[in-house]
């Protein structure tokens, strides 16, 4: 029963870095997307920066977000993997 109990708790600690993980993650994504806002004038190629997209596409779409006027806004994921 010990055994069982100490591995239970390991795995809690696991789950509880994997969600610090995530949450550290997605505050850099959020200063990364604030530092975007304030270079309009930059080439979009120097406008990517990855969070949770695959290639640097987080920064991408802020950058199109912040930048083209969208009259109808409507969202849709593509290649999503598991929702985060």
């Amino acid at each position: 029963m010990k055994l069982i109990d100490s591995v239970m708790a390991r795995l809690r600690r696991f789950d509880t870095l994997e969600l610090r993980f995530e949450r550290v993650q997605e505050a850099l994504g959020r200063i990364e997307a604030r530092q975007l806002a304030g270079e309009r004038g930059a080439e979009l190629r120097e406008s990517e920066f990855r969070t949770f997209s695959q290639w640097g596409e987080d920064g991408i779409i802020q950058r199109l977000v912040h930048t083209v006027p969208i009259e109808r806004k409507l969202f849709v994921e593509f290649g999503v993997q598991d929702y985060s």
